[in-house]
């Protein structure tokens, strides 16, 4: 795990102190995760992500930091917190709330629980490919779906990704008929419950520490999830058959705590958000890359096969049936906006 604070030491600050947590006044000096103390001056703000130090998460706040630090000359600075040392996504955006946390890089499907629009992005298919996705998520549509997410105490500074989820599995699956019967983990959500039984799978639910297991001893039959996770996580070794069904578009949002965005400076919130800006367009290119690299080695990979030949139209045919369930939650102007965004 790491906590590391990104640091420009440089003379001539501002004599005042302030530490995380909204720059709330302190006696005593910010510190950076090493145990040094920060620059008398400086405003130090905590930033939280449940995944491993070096992962796709972590680049992307590794980068918003570095962007912070130079674009305010070292007066804001950033602590980044890996591995959920902070508490896991629910909890760091309660903490988020009432202003004990400043920032957190966490995945939309939590978000839903604060704000219930917000779940519109975790339905089945609703983006034709990256290049759609970014158009929604950065333009109007995105930011408005932030706008709703501030009466919660919330604000959010922009959209980093995971990448599209796929079905890794003990047979090849390339078409809806091959899920019939299948048993699935996936993720204790209404919405992926809704599109795997509308495919005929058995849907299970197990923490996420299980799933090697689950896969290795035969209790489950298949798990989905990023390309950089069944890398990372290893999930080759026990589950050989990777089909880029591409089902859901993961994306993640950099969050900061309504409060402690309302202590900053005009100046300074702009910094965090064009760093934030930046920042997202390194991390969507570093998962690319990620990606295109991971899939070479996993085909080189004895006994692992990549199935690209997935009728991913027939797929959506049938999940386009589950949209009008979730209609009283997610308004079907917002899906048809989405879906009919130019890109």
């Amino acid at each position: 795990m790491k906590k590391r604070l990104v640091s420009l030491m440089l003379a001539g600050l501002l004599t005042l102190t302030l530490t995380a947590c909204g720059g709330q006044k302190s006696d005593s000096p910010a510190t950076s995760g090493n145990g040094d103390a920060a620059p008398s001056g400086t405003i130090v703000l905590k930033c939280g992500h449940v995944l491993a130090d070096g992962s796709h998460f972590d680049f992307g706040v590794d980068k918003f930091a570095e962007l912070v630090n130079e674009k305010s000359g070292g007066t804001l600075q950033v602590e980044v917190h890996t591995d959920g040392t902070l508490g896991q996504e629910r909890e760091m955006m309660e903490s988020l709330q009432i202003g004990n946390l400043d920032l957190a890089l966490v995945s939309t499907a939590p978000i839903s629980n604060f704000y219930s629009q917000m779940s519109v992005l975790d339905m089945p298919y609703l983006f034709d490919s990256k290049a759609h996705a970014y158009a929604v998520l950065d333009g109007e549509i995105g930011q408005s779906l932030f706008d709703g997410l501030e009466s919660q105490g919330m604000v959010g500074l922009t959209y980093m990704e995971n990448g599209f989820r796929n079905v890794f599995s003990t047979k090849p699956i390339t078409k809806p008929a091959d899920l019939k019967g299948v048993k699935i983990r996936i993720m204790e959500n209404q919405i992926q419950t809704a599109t795997f039984s509308a495919l005929n799978a058995i849907v299970t639910n197990m923490a996420s520490g299980e799933v090697y297991t689950g896969l290795q001893q035969g209790t489950i039959d298949a798990a989905e999830n990023a390309i950089c996770a069944y890398y990372s996580s290893a999930y080759y070794e026990v589950c050989k058959e990777l089909s880029l069904t591409e089902h859901f578009y993961g994306a993640t949002a950099l969050l900061m705590s309504k409060k402690v965005f309302a202590s900053l400076t005009e100046e300074q919130q702009t910094i965090l958000k064009e760093a934030a800006a930046e920042a997202r367009d390194l991390q969507r290119a570093d998962v690319a890359e990620r990606e295109t690299r991971y899939l070479d080695e996993l085909q080189a990979e004895d006994g692992v096969t990549v199935h690209e030949d997935v009728d991913k139209d027939a797929f959506r045919a049938i999940t386009d049936e589950i949209y009008p369930k979730f209609y009283d939650t997610i308004p079907q102007d917002l899906v048809e906006s989405i879906r009919n965004c130019a890109y």
